[in-house]
């Protein structure tokens, strides 16, 4: 979803961000909810908060893609479920709602994380 660009209305600074980024982010936040250590110098949960709503969608649905990735826990998933996917689809469902179907019917992991979803702002 690269292809979708980013209005003006969200902070481009999340455009630095490559591959190993999202994935040390992904896995900073993890270890946070396994353990409840905060990275040295990091707020990571005001950080995640930040993501939801300073990013655009795209930039979200590559942390929601990295933390789903590395989660090894329904615990864990819920996390993912209760904030960043809920905020994905609660504000931006209609144009990712196709995509997080699509995401669910191939990935086993991915699709029992929805089933925390709570229907938020969401038809």
């Amino acid at each position: 979803m690269d292809d979708i660009s980013a209005s003006d209305e969200f902070d481009s600074a999340w455009d630095q961000f490559d591959d190993p980024d999202w994935l040390d982010f992904a896995s900073d936040w993890l270890v946070k909810l396994r353990t409840g250590v905060e990275p040295p110098d990091v707020d990571i949960d005001g950080l995640v908060v930040d993501l939801s709503f300073s990013a655009a969608p795209h930039h979200q649905w590559r942390f929601i893609e990295a933390t789903v990735a590395g989660a090894e826990t329904d615990s864990e998933l819920g996390h993912i479920a209760a904030g960043p996917m809920e905020h994905i689809l609660g504000w931006h469902g209609p144009d990712w709602i196709d995509v997080v179907e699509q995401r669910a019917k191939s990935d086993r992991k991915f699709e029992r994380m929805l089933t925390g979803v709570w229907r938020y702002r969401m038809s």
